[in-house]
């Protein structure tokens, strides 16, 4: 599934032979970047990994490129590796004929051909949902009313919710294009219920390579197995103290051990489940730790406040190089483990319902 998420990152691309030309035109906000060189990168196929195709130079603030179309819509990538300023260093299209205007500043816009301007607009929408989380989130920073912040997690919860309808709507919609893939790759996870609701409505190579995919990583699954013993791990908390999985594992508690990230979508759309897990069974000897997989700590804690994570925290700020998730051979996320009061593995990545069963199973 590791494959799967940096699929997610990368994007979704083919490259196949036509002949007609069709213009990229970038624009950066400033002549800051004047000179830089900027690549243009695809691939042979929908999982694989960048090629650089073509490269420009910055000229002022603007670059451009004479796209070879693909026979079938793909994605492309522009990427300025050298790039000053805080701008994104990457920025992906939708490669089809007409001519496509870039604009990359704090956040990246495209436009200018039909599944551009879908991609462009639900990207619009998803921004604008998570601005109103982020204001939430600045005033359940300042509410210490019990009842207050309820209702401001309740409008949170609402927000995600009106995001996850958002993808899947777009998915379904563009089942049979690359727009469609991106967000399938990017937003369900093979554990989400909607996973096997939406792969159907894909176009058929796409379901035959992502079947293929998950079958292949199946088979050289590395996770610590049910039954084995837990392995300790010492972390630092969001406030800068150290704790360790032994601090929490064999003191009478089960304990369900959480690898995520706040940029993560499926740990993200997983977590009003996990929350509601643990208002439920935290006082009947159930505990939580959380281990991020995250680079930032500002998106860490944010995702905390947000998502209302209560529960134990720990991180090395290290993303997929973390020291935290080798032991457990974590390739992939989300990524739980439920561990007994003795100290072992009694289920892995069990969401929803399936999870809340166990859980009430192992407490009675």
């Amino acid at each position: 599934m590791k494959k799967l998420l940096l699929a997610i990152s990368l994007v979704l691309l083919a490259l196949t032979s036509c002949t007609d030309k069709n213009d990229l035109k970038g624009t950066l906000p400033n002549n800051d970047n004047d000179g830089k060189k900027v690549y243009l990168l695809g691939s042979e196929d929908s999982f694989g990994n960048f090629e650089v195709v073509d490269s420009a130079v910055v000229e002022g603030n603007e670059f451009s490129f004479e796209r070879t179309i693909s026979a079938k819509p793909v994605f492309f990538m522009v990427n300025i590796p050298d790039i000053v300023g805080s701008l994104p260093q990457r920025a992906v299209f939708v490669n089809e004929k007409g001519t496509v205007t870039m604009t990359i500043d704090t956040v990246v816009s495209v436009k200018g051909t039909p599944l551009n301007d879908v991609l462009q607009e639900t990207q619009d929408k998803g921004i604008a949902i998570e601005n109103k989380l982020k204001a939430l989130d600045g005033e359940l920073r300042t509410i210490s009313d019990t009842l207050a912040r309820k209702a401001k997690q309740e409008q949170a919860k609402i927000l995600i919710d009106e995001y996850n309808v958002l993808l899947v709507d777009c998915i379904k919609k563009n089942a049979a294009n690359c727009v469609g893939e991106f967000f399938f790759l990017n937003t369900i996870s093979p554990l989400d219920p909607k996973f096997d609701e939406l792969l159907p409505l894909m176009d058929k190579t796409f379901q035959d390579k992502v079947k293929v995919m998950l079958a292949n990583e199946t088979q050289t699954d590395n996770t610590l197995p049910v039954g084995a013993s837990y392995i300790d791990l010492k972390g630092q908390t969001p406030d800068g103290k150290t704790i360790a999985l032994s601090d929490y594992v064999g003191k009478n508690k089960l304990v369900l051990i959480d690898f995520w990230a706040s940029w993560c979508g499926p740990c993200v759309k997983e977590m009003p489940s996990v929350v509601d897990v643990y208002a439920k069974y935290k006082g009947k000897g159930l505990e939580i730790v959380g281990i991020s997989l995250d680079e930032k700590k500002e998106d860490w804690t944010a995702a905390l406040s947000k998502l209302n994570m209560t529960w134990p925290q720990m991180s090395d700020l290290k993303g997929w190089n973390s020291m935290l998730s080798i032991p457990y051979g974590v390739e992939s996320i989300p990524h739980t483990l439920l561990i007994g009061k003795d100290g072992k593995v009694v289920a892995k990545n069990l969401r929803g319902e399936e999870l809340q069963n166990k859980i009430d199973e192992l407490l009675k």
